[in-house]
């Protein structure tokens, strides 16, 4: 807790900029500090006395900042709760900008439980079908399936590099050599995932739907999921947001592994030519995409002096990936 001078602390100061009815909070929480991504919790001095999010984000090119679009554009327009957005505020850095947001609670999304999946299925779903309308002047960013194929190849090319580390033991390259092996059987199959994937239409997706960055909240009637985390969300074919988690090995965080049948009862009227059992299968590919892009994150520290955190990952991805491949219908 930031205990003094509040209100000459950064956030409180922008905060004070929307001339909000109460300025000085009764304490500040420090969720996240880091150059350029700072969030913070001010507390009592939202509606009725409740806290209020404050999160410094970097500007994207002329000042752009997809969380912004998305809380300001996007969601209010989707037929499913979404947080109050109290507005916006340029830093005193004109490379940073201040979004405010409700407190959305401390309830965590768990990918284990069947109805908070059965909320990300429904939520995930309204944005994919009235998501597009909501930014009709295509100010988000553009992603294409042609992204995941150049993770596979950043992977590939990252962990080749990687294997002449001295630091990594016998074991560890020769783990790393059986994940080159298995990146390549899945670029043999990539037409697979591009021919059915090609079958939805490009909309709005998230990118990296996963528990750290959902919340639920409750009410006297109902369940909701709130996203408090969306730096990611672009123009980009739905498959990616798919991925399903299947426990436990998969880990906690690897997705928020949404309800296929929750999301097909949305979709279904809005496209109409895709049946469940092709949702089901782009799940499938979803999740290997999803695992994909995980390993081409790690891949370049493999390089590294402390490579041994990053080789830990890739032992975990090494027990997924050929999973995912499985489940995907290819051998492995």
């Amino acid at each position: 807790m930031v205990e003094t001078k509040l209100l000459r602390h950064p956030a409180v100061a922008a905060w004070s900029r929307l001339q909000p009815e109460r300025v000085e909070p009764d304490g500040i929480e420090i969720l996240k500090e880091k150059s350029g991504s700072r969030i913070y919790r001010l507390l009592g001095v939202g509606p009725g006395a409740r806290a209020v999010i404050a999160k410094q984000r970097r500007l994207g090119p002329s000042g752009s900042l997809v969380e912004r679009t998305a809380y300001e554009a996007v969601f209010p327009r989707l037929p499913v709760p979404a947080l109050q957005y109290f507005g916006f505020v340029q830093d005193e850095d004109p490379q940073l900008g201040w979004l405010f947001l409700e407190d959305a609670g401390r309830t965590q999304y768990s990918a284990w439980l069947d109805e908070h999946r059965a909320l990300a299925g429904r939520w995930l779903a309204c944005l994919h079908c009235y998501g597009p309308d909501a930014d009709q002047t295509r100010q988000l960013p553009d992603y294409t399936s042609a992204r995941y194929l150049d993770y596979l190849q950043a992977a590939h090319d990252a962990i080749l590099i990687g294997l002449s580390n001295p630091v990594l033991t016998a074991n560890d390259t020769d783990l790393l050599r059986s994940m080159v092996r298995l990146l390549g059987r899945l670029g043999s199959r990539w037409n697979d995932v591009e021919d059915l994937s090609g079958q939805l239409p490009l909309t709005l997706a998230l990118r990296n739907f996963v528990p750290r960055n959902s919340l639920i909240r409750s009410d006297e009637r109902s369940l909701n999921l709130l996203i408090v985390d969306c730096e990611s969300l672009a123009w980009a074919n739905p498959v990616c947001d798919l991925a399903q988690s299947h426990q436990p090995f998969y880990g906690p965080d690897f997705s928020a592994s949404p309800d296929i049948a929750s999301y097909f009862q949305v979709v279904r009227d809005h496209w109409p030519r895709v049946d469940l059992q092709t949702i089901q299968q782009l799940a499938n590919y979803g999740t290997v995409l999803r695992c994909l892009a995980t390993i081409s994150w790690d891949a370049p520290f493999l390089a590294m002096d402390w490579a041994s955190g990053p080789m830990a990952n890739m032992r975990s991805y090494h027990a997924i990936l050929p999973h995912a491949m499985q489940m995907a219908g290819w051998a492995v």
